[in-house]
């Protein structure tokens, strides 16, 4: 991870089209039952990693909340001092301190790998 670099400028950041994507696309549940017709026994995550808000947080906090409501954990990790708390626990929902990881600069992302791994694990024994 330590060769990550964080780009720096202006970019944009359509991370409701990311949610609304992995949501609709790799996590649909209908095109996952049709693949596989027995229950799966993976729990659906989605890790957004952002480096600052997005282009839109209303649509971002709606889509988000699509797919919790599908039954996907997110998780997000913040880079950098860009990142919008109040628009991190909006994706996540509650409680969200044990879905949202921030960090410093993309150097750091080592720092909370561990701790999202675990995270992730957690959900899965939750979920069965």
């Amino acid at each position: 991870m330590s060769s990550i670099r964080q780009p720096s400028g202006d970019h944009h950041k359509y991370t409701s089209d990311a949610l609304r994507s992995a949501r609709e696309t790799v996590l649909d549940g209908d095109e996952l039952r049709r693949s596989y017709p027995r229950p799966l026994p993976a729990t659906r995550v989605i890790v957004l990693v952002t480096g600052g808000p997005s282009d839109d947080p209303t649509t971002t906090a709606t889509e988000a909340a699509a797919a919790r409501e599908d039954g996907v954990h997110i998780f997000v990790v913040g880079v950098g001092p860009f990142v919008s708390r109040q628009e991190v626990r909006s994706i996540v929902g509650q409680p969200w301190r044990n879905f949202a990881f921030l960090v410093e600069d993309a150097g750091n992302l080592s720092r909370v790998a561990e701790q999202l791994a675990a995270g992730i694990c957690k959900r899965k024994l939750l979920s069965l």
